[in-house]
């Protein structure tokens, strides 16, 4: 049910009246080639009769305007349901990223942010042409088969029931063999797509350990597993197609039967015989593509339902804060849990006050890194409250509270375009001195002089034309340009030696006096150099003493 609201609700992205126009031109190329055909059996009948030519005329003029009007009208329709298409297309693209903006990082565990995207982007592939190529045929087919029953029902209330009735038997033979034989299938090519990445991924692994073999060979049996599964779709694929034709096939030879004994009675005369029958074939000709049409459905429903983003969060209890919030950044009683997993914070607090440096430590797993998205509300913990002075983050739009920070994450990414553009990107105003100032900082300033094309080198899709060290220090060249009062680090050395290590501390520690700087790390030894040392463990932040060392 609820697939189906959300498809009611995509549709709902353009007003009823933007599929008014492109659905009255596909009646109307429709109509011209049931008059073309039907003025074309007049003309013959009539010519059987060797009338004088020019009672002719009209016929003649009737099948030359339907052919033209057919033609344009043809395009009409295409050109306005495409267009159509495409607007809608827009508008889901853009409601559905700014459900999805709220939702990324995806906090539930096991879940990869890329397939959460890969979920959102096939889904909206499925359902580009849903009006297109799923609606459009059964609402259009309908309205003509309502127009047949309107001109047969004078004649012959049976015939006119009838043409309802075939109408309806593909209907339902379509739906049938639509939501029947895909079931296996997507199970199918779901297991074969998961194998097929796995040995993708694992390649380097298995040509290593010559286990390649015996992985291809399972890929082998998945592939046939799958092509076996989709022979075995065809079957009621086939027979519904084979009994739309018969339907059509059948209802038609009944009417025949029942409107010809009207010629005998004087009701109908034989040209008028010829013209319904042949009109009545063009009709049952758009109910063909049905079955192909609702074969699209089971897929549509089923990215519907993946577009259905729940809440980020589960709902949210606020406990309330004794006293006036104290420093410049600070949490009170914050707990938060991944979805089906124990809570990773109990009742975690601390308080930061302006200028200090300060270090979060903690083994793997303890964290760390989520403790860096709740603080850029990435994500809203599951109860307490963060303060950015005495402002609750409940009552701060998010990108405020993220305007607060100059940040490098584990997870940041670097755009495949020059090392200038990166910079230009976050800080579209900033300068070539303050790019070197931050790379030195950064300690990367000599790598880059020595690059062939300096600032303007492209370093490739999310950097991969750096090394890892490379590329950790220049996330970290990114944040220390930006401006913010609160510097956050999350592992600024991961990937680096000693040596940088412990030059990139002494820069937090020396070159900005007036920042308040968050360091995310598991470099305990480093860490001394700052103010003070916070430890992340069973939940809770607890400050760490330790001996004195060397500024």
């Amino acid at each position: 049910m609820k697939k189906t609201v959300l498809l009611g609700r995509i549709l709902c992205q353009l007003p009823w009246h933007a599929y008014l126009l492109p659905l009255s031109m596909n009646l109307l190329s429709a109509l011209s080639a049931i008059l073309l055909l039907g003025a074309s059996a007049w003309i013959i009948a009539s010519a059987a009769l060797h009338p004088p030519l020019y009672t002719l005329a009209l016929g003649i003029t009737l099948v030359r305007a339907c052919g033209i009007g057919r033609a344009v009208f043809r395009y009409l329709d295409r050109w306005l349901s495409h267009r159509t298409v495409f607007q809608q297309l827009a508008r889901l693209r853009s409601y559905v990223y700014s459900q999805a903006a709220q939702r990324l990082p995806e906090r539930r565990a096991g879940k990869d942010t890329g397939e959460f995207l890969y979920d959102l982007t096939a889904s909206m592939d499925h359902l580009r042409d849903f009006y297109l190529k799923i609606l459009l045929p059964p609402i259009s087919s309908l309205l003509l088969t309502l127009l047949a029953l309107l001109l047969l029902w004078p004649i012959s209330p049976t015939a006119a029931l009838l043409c309802l009735a075939a109408w309806g038997a593909v209907l339902l033979l379509s739906l049938l063999s639509a939501f029947f034989s895909r079931r296996q299938s997507q199970a199918a090519d779901q297991r074969y797509r998961s194998t097929l990445l796995d040995s993708l991924q694992g390649l380097a692994e298995l040509q290593g350990n010559a286990s390649w073999n015996t992985s291809r060979q399972k890929l082998d049996r998945a592939a046939q597993t799958l092509s076996r599964t989709r022979q075995q779709e065809q079957l009621p694929e086939a027979l519904a197609d084979t009994g739309a034709l018969c339907c059509c096939g059948v209802a038609w030879v009944i009417i025949f039967w029942l409107l010809s004994p009207l010629i005998a009675q004087g009701r109908l005369s034989g040209i008028e015989l010829a013209v319904y029958l042949l009109a009545l074939q063009s009709i049952f000709a758009e109910y063909q593509p049905l079955p192909a049409a609702l074969r699209g459905l089971p897929a549509a429903l089923n990215a519907a339902g993946r577009l259905l983003i729940p809440p980020a969060a589960a709902e949210r209890v606020s406990r309330p804060v004794t006293g006036q919030p104290e420093g410049l950044l600070s949490g009170r009683h914050i707990l938060f849990s991944y979805e089906n997993a124990l809570p990773l914070f109990l009742d975690l607090q601390f308080t930061l006050f302006p200028g200090e440096k300060i270090a979060i430590v903690g083994e793997s797993g303890s964290g760390k890194t989520t403790l860096f998205h709740l603080l850029t509300r990435l994500w809203d913990p599951d109860r307490g409250n963060f303060f950015l002075q005495d402002k609750n983050y409940e009552d701060l739009p998010p990108e405020k509270i993220r305007a607060a920070f100059s940040s490098a994450s584990q997870a940041g990414y670097i755009f495949s375009d020059s090392l200038r553009e990166n910079f230009q990107r976050l800080y579209p105003a900033i300068s070539e001195e303050c790019i070197w100032t931050s790379l030195q900082l950064a300690q990367l300033s000599g790598t880059v002089q020595s690059l062939p094309q300096g600032l303007d080198t492209p370093l490739g899709e999310d950097g991969c034309l750096l090394s890892g060290g490379q590329r950790q220090r220049l996330l970290l060249a990114l944040a220390f340009a930006g401006q913010a009062p609160m510097l956050l680090l999350d592992e600024p050395t991961a990937g680096l030696d000693r040596n940088c290590a412990q030059k990139i501390f002494q820069v937090i520690r020396q070159n900005f006096p007036d920042r308040t700087i968050l360091v995310i790390t598991h470099d305990l030894e480093a860490s001394v150099r700052l103010d003070r040392i916070l430890e992340l463990a069973d939940g809770r932040l607890q400050e760490v003493s330790l001996p004195s060392s060397p500024k």
